[in-house]
């Protein structure tokens, strides 16, 4: 992880901006070509990837560099023509400069596309979590942003958890735009969100808990793949049923058949479960009584009227 983000998130944006910065425009053209391809690869980066490791306002540093370079660039070609006259090499090379600046548009549609909701049905909940600040690492509409969507594929053994498939994974950055003490530490207890509360955010009725599921270290093989959510917390709020989930072991404050107000406490983050690293897990489900416990109808779930995608910072 650590070595796919200093490639994509580092050397290559500073590469390509040293390329706009530094190679000859020969024509206003190429200027365009070159502003398209870093800008645009930026922007697929700066929407489709999570900024967590390295801050996330890196990447808005990194957009401003290239337009001011654009613009500089584009000032040396004062007088030069906009394309090479016309041979079969200058054509096949336009051609292809032209699709990969397709490529590009098509790719950053497609990340946008998942920044909106397209659901006729959600859940509307407040915010679990009221210790600082947090930042959503996989939520959207699309299978890019928010990896759980895959569990609506038409696998059989996907079908007992596609009720989780809109859920939002959380987690704690500091002021300083950092979820950790340290690059990617092992110890779960260095992460921000470790040890947060977790609150009800909705009135309703318990209706599963698990509580006796171990904390692993981060990135190991000790993730229970067996018990992916975790220990977790399930609530019914009027129909609608809210899971919580990888949190700390034996901190779960509630049993099932338990009657919680909206804000009460009900256990704390872990790293347990089949996870990455700590984080909080939330997701909304309709469920019919045949229906497996995580599998029922998933819900896209909004807090206090707010959508999150990837990248999203919440301060409650």
């Amino acid at each position: 992880m650590l070595t796919q983000v200093l490639l994509f998130q580092v050397l290559l944006p500073l590469t390509l901006l040293l390329w706009l910065a530094l190679s000859h425009n020969r024509t206003r053209f190429k200027w365009l070509f070159k502003t398209i391809v870093v800008i645009g690869y930026l922007l697929t980066i700066h929407i489709g990837m999570t900024w967590v490791i390295v801050p996330w306002y890196l990447s808005y540093v990194l957009l401003v560099i290239a337009v001011i370079l654009s613009a500089r660039s584009l000032a040396h070609t004062e007088g030069r023509t906009w394309f090479t006259p016309w041979t079969l090499p200058s054509t096949l090379s336009l051609l292809g400069q032209l699709s990969v600046i397709m490529i590009i548009i098509a790719a950053n549609s497609y990340l946008l596309s998942g920044r909106y909701s397209k659901a006729q049905e959600f859940a509307d909940v407040s915010f679990p979590l009221s210790q600082g600040n947090y930042y959503a690492v996989n939520a959207g509409s699309n299978s890019v942003l928010n990896p759980n969507l895959r569990n609506l594929k038409p696998i059989p053994s996907l079908a007992a958890w596609q009720g989780m498939s809109y859920g939002v994974d959380i987690v704690k950055i500091n002021s300083f735009g950092f979820r950790a003490r340290g690059t990617q530490p092992d110890e779960p207890q260095l992460y921000n969100i470790y040890g947060d509360q977790v609150f009800a955010p909705c009135s309703g009725t318990v209706v599963h808990t698990e509580n006796n599921q171990p904390d692993h270290k981060v990135l190991t093989e000790e993730a229970d793949k067996n018990e992916p959510l975790g220990n977790h917390v399930l609530l019914n709020c009027d129909g609608t049923e809210i899971l919580l989930a990888h949190l700390q072991y034996d901190s779960v404050m509630v049993a099932p058949g338990n009657k919680v107000e909206e804000g009460a406490p009900l256990g704390r983050v872990g790293n347990s479960g089949k996870t990455i690293e700590p984080c909080l897990l939330i997701s909304a489900q309709k469920r019919m009584p045949e229906q497996p416990m995580f599998g029922g109808q998933p819900l896209e779930i909004r807090f206090d009227g707010d959508y999150l995608v990837r990248n999203d910072r919440i301060t409650p």
